[in-house]
């Protein structure tokens, strides 16, 4: 492994750790818990909670996001792309 790809790995995880408890559902398998039935959902953009008649989308690049319309996940595509971008990388 070249010193470009471990600063490269290093700063990808150093995204990932600063976002905190967001990623605390991380097993060290890879893999991303899925919420408790009683674990309510909110859309990352506008907090709108999930109701019975309302399915959110999960983010599929890094499976930890949810929201509540094509609307709001554009709307917060700027802000989420980096965080995203390194949850995926670590995880793949």
């Amino acid at each position: 492994m070249t010193i470009s790809n471990t600063r490269s790995k290093l700063q990808s995880l150093l995204q990932v750790w600063s976002a905190g408890p967001r990623f605390q559902r991380m097993q060290s398998s890879k893999a991303v818990t899925q919420p408790q039935p009683s674990e309510s959902r909110r859309c990352h953009c506008c907090l709108q909670e999930e109701g019975t008649g309302r399915k959110f989308k999960t983010c599929a690049g890094c499976s930890t996001t949810v929201y509540c319309s094509r609307a709001c996940q554009t709307c917060q595509w700027q802000e989420h792309k980096s965080l995203c971008r390194a949850v995926k990388q670590h995880l793949g």
